[in-house]
């Protein structure tokens, strides 16, 4: 089975944050959060669980280099696809 991995960048996130990763957690094999705010808050993404791999080093490196680090990390992982989350964006239930 194809793994599929993904990715959120963080910025001075809201506190829904982890609500709305809980949105797309389940769907896929690990996700991969890099925090770009230079000061790292008490969010805890990782409470989330062993899914969720946490990069919160107080420096923002921009959108893309965090991409490309994500994807790396995926395909070393055996990934074959990379979601891309914005910070403010969630899954939304039919039901």
């Amino acid at each position: 089975m194809e793994k599929v991995f993904g990715v959120v960048i963080l910025y001075n996130p809201a506190d829904d944050i982890k609500q709305h990763i809980q949105t797309y957690l389940d769907k896929v094999d690990r996700l991969f959060v890099f925090d770009n705010s230079e000061l790292i808050a008490d969010r805890k993404p990782e409470e989330l669980g062993h899914k969720v791999v946490v990069v919160a080093d107080g420096v923002n490196r921009g959108i893309a280099e965090r991409l490309n680090t994500a994807a790396r990390m995926a395909i070393a992982e055996g990934g074959k696809w990379l979601l891309t989350m914005d910070q403010d964006s969630f899954f939304q239930t039919m039901f």
